[in-house]
């Protein structure tokens, strides 16, 4: 019978349903929905897909490169030029504008088309019962109602209660946060004894795996209404911003402040001085086009999108341009052990059996081999190569009975036959296992410090038990304990240097593992990210806090332990708090709330989720911590060239402005026409600042301050801006009884080449440019050709002296401009060897 309105219903809230009482609630049957009924369902609830966040169109992704405090100053002046008798100028703003905005939108959708493939190779088809014949079909057409069949390796495409299980263990870690497999069942539940979704045997979830044997899966709920889907529907709101797009925002607001009060205090100087108001408006815009960095917005985003594409190649994919220098500003790396730091792979590394560290017990060696019966899990896996390196096999043994791990006994046990002998095998906790044994207090206390010997060596305790095979898989009978092997989870290659890496440039690394405490300090110690038992802070103790108390203990943590997925957000919400710059990685579905609200969200490609994806900022290709390093090391070169960027470009801003003003101010001529100074910002200072920020990395860049803009280099920017300023005033000043052509020409050209020379200044905050080799920078070398090239052009071509009003030059004027313009590297190489001195002497008292 059709059920009227096939509602999703949560899998939680039928768990203590008879099954009969299940298929009758939601109109179904074990032979499956009709073909015609599943398409009906299908059109009334919807597909079977997460909520996503609408992907924005061509026209939203211009506007959002648009939208940025910078590019809207550079429209204003846009609009304004055009009004002083320079449309031209105007056209090449526009110009850079339209530039900026292609590379922006085209970078920002290769990271989604990279994402989209990714997204293509998770499982697309599962096998369902229709019309009473089992049939593959795509899981978004999975409906409520639907009976789905799951073997080993399927992934649940939806939650659903179980109907029939057979030896089935399913991976919830995406889910629950849980990474041991969890035993199912198709029994009823009592009501109201189990609410953490890790107690809910009978129940299957969307986005986790069958590890092992067989199940019949009800569905209940799909899409949305699945626990993951509500999970991804609480990921509303925007993500959080990178420090980027505040910095560039918060350095926009300051660069629009500075020019209103400039021309501000000019334009009332002026009036009061008796100059004409329209002639006095023209060169108050000139200044306001001085001050603007107008190059600035379209170098961002060409060294944003070369750092994109370096990271690429590493197996970094970034979503977000500006993501990037957030990269290089981290702080604070969080991050998951198991898959990201270890390989996930278990394998035996110690054996306790009869009293001692014995790995070749036979007894033990034979109930491993029982127990070694699904690669594809991988505490069976393991148990299985310990076996077999043992040389024992249980081929020839027939299984006659068994018991999935029971929750509450934390156990699971086999019973076999071969030639008529036969013999019950236990595996499980070992809490479990000794409860089941018949063991003294003396033995009791012998095995559980060797059991404390495993977990503060890291490892995972599987305990091992046997007993006659002619009595029944019960515990009414002892068992005899045989002993446990020991498991350890290898840390990944290159993890202990990038850790040690991390630490010595000040990026603090802290492990999030739900692992016991003692466990999770062996390995902490093993990757050299703690040290001590005061660096853990377990999830017990964590619930007991409040933020405030969790914020003042987070300076001396380095391990949490035994944490849930929910905790995670907790913890990163308290570094944040402290105004730490966090990057957070993560896999499951749990985790994409923390990822979302990561300063930096990263989320793993290969076992992440498709809502872990969709959180984070980055994702990693191949899930390994090292490459989280290659990528902040490719940030924090971005950073580093964003700095030699807004350096040279501030420092030429301050020279151009201090030069009007210093005119204004002395009742002398305009200097500079506002095409010409269009010329210098958009034509010049352009190939110079593009080429710096193809700088290669250095080996010893210092750690990022937190601020595009410190103190340390605004002191450089003045006192660069402030040489060429001088400079230039003083060539001015001499050509001041000369035509207005030459005397703005020679001007120009003055401070042109004081730029051409300060590029060279920028490629390094503490190195002379004697360490640096020229050819290290080759575009560098080459936008140098071009733009002294181009000034030549400018000087004496005649089309080019009709648009910006310029005249020939004498060798005479070349020797002034080239000899003063010099004098910028001189001044910054003593600047250097100041602070290198001042360096040294506080090493010294240190």
């Amino acid at each position: 019978m059709p059920l009227a309105n096939p509602s999703s219903t949560p899998a939680s809230s039928l768990a203590s349903l008879s099954v009969t009482d299940v298929f009758d609630k939601l109109s179904a049957s074990p032979e499956g929905l009709r073909a015609d009924e599943a398409k009906r369902r299908l059109n009334l609830i919807g597909k079977n897909r997460l909520p996503r966040q609408k992907k924005p169109g061509l026209a939203r992704r211009i506007l959002e490169q648009l939208f940025s405090p910078l590019i809207l100053i550079l429209l204003a002046v846009a609009a304004i030029v055009p009004l002083l008798g320079h449309p031209t100028d105007a056209i090449v703003i526009l110009l850079v504008l339209v530039f900026n905005t292609t590379v922006g939108v085209i970078q920002e959708g290769k990271a989604s088309r990279a994402l989209e493939a990714l997204e293509k190779t998770l499982v697309e088809t599962c096998t369902v019962r229709r019309d009473g014949t089992e049939t593959r079909v795509p899981i978004e057409d999975v409906v409520v109602g639907d009976v789905l069949i799951l073997e080993e390796g399927d992934r649940i495409p939806a939650d659903g209660r179980f109907i029939e299980v057979s030896g089935l263990r399913v991976d919830e870690a995406a889910l629950t946060g849980e990474s041991t497999p969890v035993d199912k069942t198709a029994e009823t539940l009592s009501e109201g004894t189990r609410t953490a979704l890790g107690d809910i045997v009978n129940a299957g979830f969307a986005h986790t795996h069958v590890v092992a044997g067989r199940g019949v899966l009800l569905i209940t709920a799909t899409g949305s209404a699945t626990e993951v889907g509500q999970i991804a529907s609480a990921l509303s709101g925007a993500q959080t911003e990178p420090p980027l797009a505040k910095k560039v925002k918060k350095l926009s607001r300051l660069i629009a402040l500075v020019v209103m009060i400039f021309s501000a205090a000019l334009f009332i100087v002026g009036i009061l001085a008796g100059r004409p108001p329209l002639t006095l408006f023209a060169t108050v815009m000139s200044l306001a086009v001085s001050i603007i960095p107008e190059g600035l917005p379209i170098v961002l985003t060409l060294v944003l999108a070369r750092g994109v594409s370096h990271m690429a190649k590493k197996n970094a994919v970034v979503k977000k341009l500006n993501a990037v220098e957030g990269l290089g500003q981290v702080q604070v790396i969080c991050t998951d052990k198991t898959g990201t730091l270890t390989t996930n792979h278990l394998t035996v590394q110690r054996a306790w059996g009869n009293g001692d560290w014995n790995e070749s017990d036979p007894g033990l060696v034979r109930a491993a081999a029982f127990f070694g019966d699904n690669a594809k899990d991988p505490i069976n896996a393991a148990l299985l190569a310990f076996a077999t390196r043992a040389g024992s096999s249980k081929d020839g043994w027939t299984r006659i009975e068994e018991k999935p791990f029971n929750y509450e006994t934390r156990h699971r046990s086999i019973r076999a036959e071969r030639g008529g002998e036969r013999l019950a095998c236990m595996a499980g906790s070992p809490e479990g296992v000794i409860t089941a044994c018949e063991v003294d207090e003396t033995e009791r206390k012998t095995i559980q410090t060797a059991i404390s010997e495993a977990a503060r060596q890291g490892l995972r305790v599987i305990a091992l038990a046997s007993r006659d095979g002619n009595l029944p898989l019960d515990n009414k009978t002892p068992w005899s304990f045989s002993g446990f092997v020991a498991m350890g989870d290898t840390l990944r290659p290159r993890v202990v240097e990038s850790v040690a890496w991390c630490h010595a440039q000040g990026i603090r690394v802290v492990m999030i593992t739900g692992d016991h405490p003692e466990t999770a300090l062996a390995i902490a110690k093993s990757a050299g990210i703690a040290d001590k038992t005061s660096e853990v802070l377990n999830g017990t103790e964590l619930e007991t806090m409040d933020d405030a108390a969790l914020a003042a203990r987070l300076d001396g943590v380095r391990v949490f332990s035994r944490i849930a997925p929910t905790h995670k957000l907790r913890i990163i919400n308290a570094y944040r708090a402290l105004g730490l710059i966090t990057a957070m990685t993560g896999d499951g579905v749990n985790d994409a709330p923390a990822l979302h609200r990561a300063d930096i969200g990263i989320a793993m490609g290969k076992s992440g989720t498709d809502v872990a994806r969709e959180a984070a900022h980055l994702v990693l290709m191949d899930d390994n911590f090292a490459t989280i390093i290659d990528a902040i090391k490719e940030g924090r070169a971005t950073v580093a060239n964003v700095r030699r960027v807004i350096m040279y470009l501030f420092s030429t801003s301050f020279a151009e402005a201090a030069l009007i003003t210093a005119t204004l101010l002395a009742g002398f001529p305009l200097p500079l026409l506002p095409g010409q100074i269009i010329w210098i910002n958009l034509v010049t200072d352009s190939f110079l600042d593009i080429s710096l920020g193809l700088e290669p990395a250095h080996g010893t860049r210092e750690q990022p301050t937190g601020a595009l803009i410190d103190r340390r280099s605004v002191v450089r920017m003045f006192l660069l801006g402030g040489t060429m300023a001088v400079g230039t005033f003083a060539v001015y000043a001499n050509a001041l009884g000369d035509s207005t052509a030459h005397l703005q020409t020679i001007t120009l050209t003055t401070l042109a080449a004081f730029q051409w020379m300060n590029a060279w200044n920028a490629r390094s905050e503490t190195r002379s440019l004697g360490e640096l080799s020229p050819f290290s920078n080759k575009p560098l070398l080459a936008a140098t050709g071009i733009v002294v090239t181009l000034q030549l052009i400018a000087v004496y071509a005649p089309p080019f002296q009709a648009l910006l009003g310029t005249v020939p030059l004498s060798f005479a004027d070349w020797g002034i401009v080239l000899g003063l313009s010099s004098t910028v590297i001189l001044v910054d190489e003593i600047w250097k060897k100041a602070r290198h001195k001042a360096r040294g002497k506080k090493a010294v008292i240190a």
